[in-house]
């Protein structure tokens, strides 16, 4: 497991990376290299471990979140929460090409729903941004859980 080190005495939420499931074959073998990349507010936060070789990853890293970057580093509040939003992508490692990840699906959540807490499976979407050459199909399995200080 990932985690990033927070002082658990300030207001802090924790993202849990749990596993994905169906998803598209981006290689030639049939399978994918899959990780998935996490951006708070547009700045990258998290990037898990590449799975090889699997279309049902289980990654069970961590993300703990108890800063924002607003110029310099603020410390977390609930209204800065209701206002966040998280992406979260997953990719297809090319070990072989020293090019762009495959695009494999995109999640995007809001604030309020991780203040809120949760732990569930979210279907994975297009982006306009990234052209795949097969739909995108799949799902990721995510727990969130905001502990306010």
């Amino acid at each position: 497991m990932a985690h990033r080190i927070v002082d658990r005495k300030q207001t802090y939420f924790v993202l849990s990376i749990i596993e994905a499931k169906g998803l598209r074959a981006a290689d030639s073998n049939g399978k994918s290299d899959p990780f998935v990349v996490v951006r708070i507010n547009g700045q990258k936060a998290h990037k898990t471990n590449v799975i090889s070789k699997n279309l049902n990853p289980v990654w069970q890293e961590k993300l703990y979140v108890g800063t924002l970057k607003k110029g310099a580093s603020v410390p977390l509040t609930p209204d800065l929460m209701k206002d966040m939003l998280i992406v979260v992508s997953v990719w297809d490692h090319d070990a072989v090409t020293i090019g762009t990840p495959d695009f494999l699906g995109v999640c995007t959540l809001k604030g309020d729903e991780v203040q809120a807490g949760f732990d569930k499976w979210i279907k994975l979407n297009e982006d306009a941004d990234y052209k795949t050459k097969t739909p995108v199909t799949g799902e990721i399995h995510l727990r969130a859980k905001f502990v306010q200080k």
